[in-house]
């Protein structure tokens, strides 16, 4: 039968009467804490106790401990470091008979330094006010303090960062995430200092022209875990327009040091968890982090594009100025000769008793009876001629036509790329000795993006990634696609072939030539995968590179799809205007 509560108290009671101690050193002993207890009243106040942790800890025995000063925690391997402000208030605590708490910089019995987290109390002979002993309890925060120092490091880091930093709540549901630092670059962009900014909705940023789709896209990417890269229009505090450009990023609540094993480490704790890597250490993936729980933050870093997008702006402009002016010179100028050459050649061919309307006259006399060029005759000459004066005003042609703007009008994007896929399938089909693959357009005027400038260089892109294909995929197929859904339009074409190389599939179109590991790519090429990569970002959009069939059931990948994917109303700072009479 359990003894009653007031049994219980009187035999605890007892032992303390008593002087019973082995209850109370048990459980002293079990304490993760160092304690050690210190008689005030003899001569250099020597520790009359020790648990057995601070044993264990600092390496001394009890043997070694007790009947000493703790000063000799203060052995440095080159001499006493007792210069301390925490000693200082040591000794004057126990003189005045007070309570403290110091940190002390103190070192083990092998001579290894840790920092301690003194907790130094009075006890008092039968509860009156001559005090005979001191309590000290002790804590190694040696971890903490690196952590901390870590963590001091990285918040003085991001708040001296030239780009603006937004670190926000987990809840992404209405009413949203409340943002919980601001660095100085957030209040330089926005006008709001810190007090304006903490405890708010990033919300109070946006305005009317903000594209909220773009924003739901972030909340959609942030809800799967994923890092998100996009661009807006936001408003400062005086209400003054500005395009920003963020990446935002899920922070795990297990990643924060504190969260798991507790504040100081100890049991449960396994190796560092401070916030700068060590050497030889891994980044954790981001999938495993994921499996671990929740997001505890969201972290977005943010630069203001205004300018460099009114740049880009005057360049799109510019560039579609003088692509119009050169194609206005081919067909005014070399166009026009190259024509008038034909007619020329055409009245030469007549002379020469050849009928320059009759292709078959033309073939046979170009011809002999095997098949193989002749140019023994006048009117063998003459059939080249003509020939190559008809392939020169194509060409030529097709170069003006290639090079002036589209999307002046909403539907000369769709009818520029099936013009585009008609052109590239004859092209090939002509090459009786190398027949290439026949290339096809989808899509509608409903699926381009609003503004003209960005259908422009959208065509362009295209035409570079059919090039591309035309020259290197060994395709039987080319497929232009063109698709506008939930505010978001995505070009992609995508062939049959027999796929990238992996370091250029690696590097992705990187601009600055590099390979997917930063280095210079080594293989010849790439420059087309530059230039539609350069384009993506001009327009505010992203350009994926991928196999246009996975490897699946042991078969490898075949094909390449290239994909850019932008805002319907292209990037901020665009104007979406259709062109007027008075533009």
């Amino acid at each position: 039968m359990p003894p009653e509560p007031h049994e219980l108290s009187s035999n605890a009671d007892s032992l303390v009467q008593d002087g019973g101690w082995t209850l109370l050193t048990a459980a002293i002993d079990s304490a993760n804490s160092m304690i050690a207890v210190a008689d005030v009243r003899a001569r250099d106040q020597p520790l009359v106790f020790v648990n057995a942790y601070f044993c264990e800890f600092t390496g001394y025995s009890r043997e070694e401990a007790l009947g000493r000063n703790c000063r000799f925690l203060q052995n440095a391997p080159g001499g006493r470091d007792d210069d301390q402000p925490g000693v200082r208030r040591v000794r004057e605590a126990i003189a005045a008979g007070e309570r403290c708490k110091v940190l002390l910089r103190n070192y083990k019995k092998d001579g290894t330094p840790f920092w301690n987290e003194l907790y130094l109390s009075p006890v008092r002979a039968d509860g009156g006010e001559e005090v005979t002993h001191y309590v000290g309890v002790q804590n190694d925060v040696t971890e903490h303090l690196e952590c901390e120092r870590e963590r001091l490091i990285l918040a003085e880091a991001m708040r001296t960062l030239d780009e603006s930093v937004v670190i926000t709540g987990p809840d992404l549901e209405e009413p949203g995430p409340e943002i919980r630092f601001v660095n100085e670059a957030f209040q330089r962009m926005t006008g709001y200092d810190w007090d304006e900014a903490v405890g708010r909705n990033p919300r109070m940023l946006q305005g009317p022209e903000t594209d909220h789709g773009e924003t739901e896209r972030l909340k959609a990417q942030l809800r799967a875990g994923r890092p998100f890269r996009g661009e807006a229009v936001n408003y400062r505090k005086d209400g003054e327009r500005y395009v920003v450009q963020w990446t935002a990023a899920p922070v795990w609540a297990h990643a924060v040091h504190g969260v798991e094993g507790g504040l100081y480490g100890g049991p449960g704790m396994s190796g560092h968890s401070g916030g700068l890597r060590r050497p030889g250490e891994r980044n954790e993936t981001a999938e495993s982090r994921r499996r671990k729980g929740p997001p505890s933050h969201y972290v977005a870093s943010q630069r203001d594009m205004t300018a460099r997008r009114a740049l880009e702006r005057e360049v799109l402009e510019g560039r579609s100025y003088e692509q119009a002016r050169i194609a206005r010179d081919l067909h005014d100028g070399p166009a026009q000769d190259v024509t008038a050459l034909k007619f020329l050649v055409a009245a030469l061919s007549r002379q020469v008793g050849l009928d320059a309307g009759d292709p078959k006259a033309l073939h046979d006399a170009a011809h002999d009876e095997t098949g193989a060029p002749r140019f023994d005759t006048p009117q063998a000459l003459a059939a080249h001629l003509l020939s190559q004066a008809d392939d020169a005003a194509s060409r030529v042609r097709q170069v003006a036509r290639g090079l002036m703007p589209i999307g002046g009008v909403r539907g000369e994007l769709t009818a520029a790329l099936t013009r585009l896929a008609a052109e590239r399938s004859a092209l090939v089909d002509r090459n009786a000795e190398a027949p290439g693959p026949t290339v096809t357009f989808a899509g509608t005027p409903a699926d381009e993006p609003d503004a003209p400038d960005v259908r422009n260089e959208l065509y362009h892109l295209a035409r570079e990634a059919v090039g591309n294909a035309l020259r290197h995929s060994g395709a039987s197929r080319i497929e232009i696609a063109l698709r506008r859904t939930d505010g978001a339009v995505r070009l992609s074409v995508a062939d049959d072939g027999v796929g990238m190389p992996a370091d250029l599939a690696a590097a992705a179109g990187r601009i600055d030539g590099l390979d997917g590991r930063g280095k210079p790519r080594s293989t010849s090429g790439g420059v087309g995968l530059r230039s539609m990569r350069y384009r993506a970002e001009v327009l505010g959009g992203a350009l994926s590179i991928e196999p246009a069939v996975p490897a699946a059931d042991g078969r490898p990948a075949r094909g390449v799809r290239v994909v850019c994917t932008l805002s319907a109303s292209g990037p901020p700072g665009i104007d979406p205007r259709e062109p007027s009479d008075d533009d």
